[in-house]
């Protein structure tokens, strides 16, 4: 029978104290930072939102309208979450209302114009209306006639 001969013992396992050591004091500081840093965008969601739903201004329905004795005319007119300094443009045929836009600024900047296509004649309106009240109109004749509204209260 063979008999177990032992080998030479193993050598002891290496401490890795320094190594976390320095894994620790970085570690610690980075979760930290991260976690401030989620705690404070998830403030400012809740600001945000927040924000919306205490806005102190009253929300404002507006309708534009445009109506005439041409065929066809272009309007011109100012929309919620148009870009600053743009406008949004359509062609239309004969009466025309837009749908009805929410303006969640107080007060709201409304404009619109209207004018006949090229060669059309006779009389064109436009009429803005805010919360049901007609709030501004306009009227042009002739040629190619132009006519403009606006508010700004």
């Amino acid at each position: 029978m063979t008999q177990y001969q032992p080998g030479p013992p193993a050598p002891p396992r290496k401490k890795h104290t320094v190594r976390n050591t320095v894994l620790i004091a970085l570690g610690v500081p980075v979760a930290a930072y991260l976690a401030l840093q989620l705690v404070l965008v998830g403030a400012v969601v809740v600001a945000e939102t927040d924000a919306d739903r205490l806005v102190p201004f009253k929300q404002h329905e507006v309708q534009y309208k445009v109506s005439g004795e041409s065929r066809s005319a272009f309007v011109v007119y100012k929309k919620p979450g148009d870009p600053p300094g743009t406008l949004s443009t359509t062609e239309i045929r004969s009466a025309w209302s837009s749908e009805t836009y929410t303006y969640r600024v107080d007060p709201p900047l409304l404009t619109m114009s209207a004018s006949n296509r090229d060669g059309e004649t006779g009389e064109i309106s436009c009429e803005i209306w805010l919360d049901g009240e007609q709030v501004a109109s306009g009227s042009a004749s002739g040629p190619e006639a132009h006519t403009d509204c606006s508010l700004n209260q």
